[in-house]
C-alpha cells in the first residue's frame, strides 16, 4: 500500500508542468520532478542529495543557501526572481517561489518550491519598454502636439510641442486640467472651450472627431492655427481615456489666406475686363466665368458654372472654328475668329493650363468683340482710299486749274478785242462765266483734297439756275422751248 503511495506521488508530482523540487534543513535536494530535472539537465541520481553549491557558482549558491534560511527561519512563502542556466547553457530569468513542510513532530523539515521560468515574459516587458520608449521619443520628437486626458479632462501625458504651446513643461502638465491653466493664464476661455469641446463625446460616444481648424493664442500672444484630431484610448488604471493629436496648420492657413486674396484680386481684375474671360475644364465646360460673360450671357455666374462655352453662346454644338482643341493639341494658346449667330464677330484666345505632370487641367478662353473694331477699320480704309483720291485730284486740281488760268486769261483779251462787236462778246462772257465755274470746282476739288472744313454761307440762286438752264439749252433739242422767269434778287 506504501508503495501504491509513493508512486502515486512521484506520478502526480511528474505530471506538473512546473519544475518542483525538495530540499532538507540541509539544502539537499530530497526530489524534483521530471520538468524540474528536464530544465537543470541532470539525471536524477547526479542530483539527489546534491546541493546548490554542486550546480552553481559558490556566489550563486550562496545567495540561494541565504534564501533557504531565511525561509526556514520566518516560515510561511517565500518568493523571489533570479537567473538560473538550462540545460543548454542558456540562462533564464526565473521566480523561486518555496514554502516550508513540516515533519511528524511540527518541526520543519524541508522545503518544497517551484520555479517558473519568465524569461519570455521579461523579454516582452523589455520590448514593450523600448517600445514605449521609442514610443515617447517619437511623440516627444514630434512637432505635432500630443496629449491623452482621462475622463475628467487630467493630463495624463503631454508631448514637448504641447508644453511649449502652453508655457508650460511637460512634467508638469501631468495631472492638470485646461482650467487649471486657464487659472495660469496660459489659456484663454474661448479657446478652452474650443479645444475641450469634444473631449467628453469622444469619451462617450468612442468615436474619433476631427476639427479642421482650430485657433489658439499662445502665452506670448501669437495667434495660431490647428486641425485636431481626438480619439478614445484606454489604459489598465484609466480605461476611459482620449488620446488628442493636434497639427499646427498655421503657415498653411496663412498661405491659404495669401491664396483666397490672390484669388480675390485675380478675380476683379479679371471682373473689371470688358473681355469675356471663362476658365474650361477639359470637356469645355465652365468652372469660372468673369462678369462681362455673364451679362453677355444674361445668366448669373452659378447659371454658368457647368455648362458648355458653345451653349453660351447658343450653339447647339462645338463651334467649328474654336480655338481650344488647337491650343491644347499645340500646348500654346491659340486665336481663332468666331461669328456668334447674333452676328458679332468674336476674336477668341484659348491658353492651355498642365500640371507639373503634363496633364490638361484647364483652359483659360478670353473673348473680345471686335464687330465695331472691324466696322473702324472698314471707314478707316475707306477714308484711306478716298484721302488716296483727294491727293490724286489735288494734283490734277492744280494742272487743271494752269490750263484754266491761260483759258480765262486769253479769254478776257478776247473781250477786250470784242467789245465792238456784242455776239461775240455775249459768247466770250458765257466762255468767262464757265470758266468761273470749273475754277469754282477746283477750288471745290482743293477743299476736298485738304480734308479742311467747308464755311457754309447764302449763295445768289438765281444765278446758279440761269447757269444751268444755260447748259440745258445745250443739250436740249432746238424744238424744244425754254421759257423762265426767275427773280433777280434773293440769296438762299
Amino acid at each position: 500500500m506504501a508503495d501504491q503511495t509513493t508512486s502515486f506521488h512521484e506520478q502526480l508530482i511528474n505530471a506538473i508542468p512546473v519544475p518542483l523540487f525538495f530540499k532538507d534543513r540541509q539544502g539537499r535536494f530530497m526530489g524534483f520532478n521530471a520538468a524540474f530535472a528536464s530544465f537543470i539537465g541532470r539525471p536524477r541520481e547526479t542530483l539527489i542529495g546534491k546541493t546548490a553549491f554542486d550546480l552553481v557558482p559558490a556566489d550563486v549558491a550562496e545567495i540561494y543557501l541565504a534564501k533557504d534560511e531565511e525561509l526556514f527561519a520566518n516560515g510561511g512563502v517565500q518568493q523571489y526572481e533570479a537567473q538560473l542556466k538550462n540545460a543548454r547553457g542558456d540562462l533564464h530569468d526565473v521566480i523561486f517561489r518555496k514554502a516550508v513542510f513540516h515533519n511528524q513532530t511540527g518541526e520543519i523539515d524541508g522545503l518544497v518550491g517551484i520555479l517558473l521560468d519568465i524569461t519570455g515574459q521579461k523579454q516582452a516587458e523589455l520590448e514593450i519598454a523600448a517600445g514605449r520608449e521609442r514610443l515617447r521619443r517619437v511623440i516627444d520628437t514630434s512637432k505635432n502636439c500630443v496629449a491623452v486626458k482621462d475622463e475628467h479632462g487630467r493630463y495624463l501625458l503631454a508631448n514637448d510641442a504641447l508644453a511649449e504651446l502652453v508655457g508650460s513643461s511637460k512634467e508638469a502638465m501631468i495631472g492638470k486640467t485646461d482650467r487649471d491653466f486657464i487659472a495660469m493664464g496660459r489659456i484663454q476661455t474661448p479657446q478652452e472651450e474650443m479645444f475641450t469641446a469634444n473631449d467628453d463625446k469622444v469619451i462617450e460616444t468612442g468615436q474619433t472627431l476631427s476639427s479642421e481648424k482650430v485657433p489658439f493664442t499662445s502665452p506670448d500672444g501669437t495667434k495660431r492655427w490647428f486641425k485636431t484630431v481626438k480619439a478614445p484610448i484606454s489604459f489598465p488604471n484609466h480605461p476611459r481615456s482620449m488620446l488628442m493629436i493636434a497639427t499646427d496648420i498655421s503657415d498653411l492657413h496663412k498661405a491659404n489666406e495669401s491664396l483666397r486674396n490672390m484669388e480675390l484680386r485675380l478675380s476683379t481684375m479679371l471682373d473689371v475686363q470688358p473681355n469675356l474671360v471663362v476658365l474650361l475644364d477639359p470637356e469645355q465646360r465652365i468652372l469660372w466665368a468673369n462678369k462681362a460673360a455673364c451679362k453677355t450671357s444674361g445668366l448669373e455666374r452659378e447659371g454658368l458654372i457647368g455648362r458648355r462655352c458653345h451653349e453660351v453662346l447658343h450653339h447647339s454644338g462645338a463651334c467649328p472654328d474654336c480655338p481650344m482643341p488647337q491650343a491644347v493639341q499645340a500646348r500654346r494658346p491659340v486665336t481663332e475668329t468666331i461669328q456668334s449667330p447674333d452676328n458679332k464677330i468674336w476674336r477668341v484666345t484659348s491658353a492651355p493650363v498642365f500640371d507639373g505632370n503634363g496633364h490638361l487641367v484647364q483652359t483659360v478662353d478670353v473673348a473680345e468683340d471686335i464687330t465695331e473694331h472691324l466696322a473702324m477699320e472698314g471707314h478707316l480704309k475707306r477714308s484711306q482710299r478716298l484721302e488716296a483720291i483727294g491727293t490724286l485730284a489735288a494734283g490734277i486740281a492744280h494742272d487743271f486749274n494752269n490750263i484754266l488760268s491761260a483759258i480765262l486769261g486769253f479769254n478776257d483779251l478776247a473781250m477786250e478785242s470784242a467789245s465792238f462787236y456784242p455776239d461775240i462778246r455775249e459768247n466770250l462772257e458765257e466762255v468767262a462765266n464757265a470758266g468761273r465755274r470749273a475754277r469754282n470746282l477746283v477750288a471745290q476739288i482743293l477743299a476736298f483734297s485738304r480734308q479742311t472744313g467747308t464755311e457754309k454761307g447764302p449763295v445768289p440762286i438765281h444765278l446758279i439756275v440761269k447757269e444751268i438752264l444755260q447748259l440745258l439749252r445745250a443739250t436740249f433739242p432746238s424744238t424744244i422751248d425754254i421759257r423762265k422767269q426767275i427773280d433777280t434778287y434773293g440769296v438762299i
